[in-house]
């Protein structure tokens, strides 16, 4: 089975239409400095790479809870969870991801649900 990678350059627009709007709502306004607009460029960029780390991981390991995923990462521990917490729900919508049944998490000890490859 072909491996699924986002479609994304850094000096290519985003996936999707859809992205590209919510990208640039969140991240800077047309009126804003040109230090937001770099820094929306930086972080749009790391949110497609964290997107990709996670759509990778659900794939190496099914059935994961996000925050087992977030535990994979070698991102930065203030923000790995978060991080993950944002981006997976972003997956699914994009039709990358699915959540599986809700288990105990080995991370938080809390119920969680777990994350699978969309079909």
């Amino acid at each position: 089975m072909a491996q699924a990678v986002l479609p994304f350059s850094e000096s290519a627009p985003v996936a999707s239409a859809r992205e590209a709007r919510r990208d640039v709502r969140r991240m800077s306004r047309r009126g804003d400095p040109l230090t937001s607009h770099i820094a929306a460029g930086a972080a749009r960029t790391r949110a497609h790479s964290q997107r990709q780390t996670l759509l990778d991981l659900v794939r190496e390991h099914p059935a994961a809870t996000s925050a087992e995923l977030a535990a994979l990462t070698d991102w930065p521990a203030s923000s790995r969870r978060y991080a993950a917490a944002r981006r997976l729900p972003e997956l699914r919508a994009d039709g990358f991801v699915r959540n599986g049944p809700a288990r105990i998490c080995r991370v938080t000890g809390n119920l969680s649900l777990t994350w699978e490859i969309a079909n």
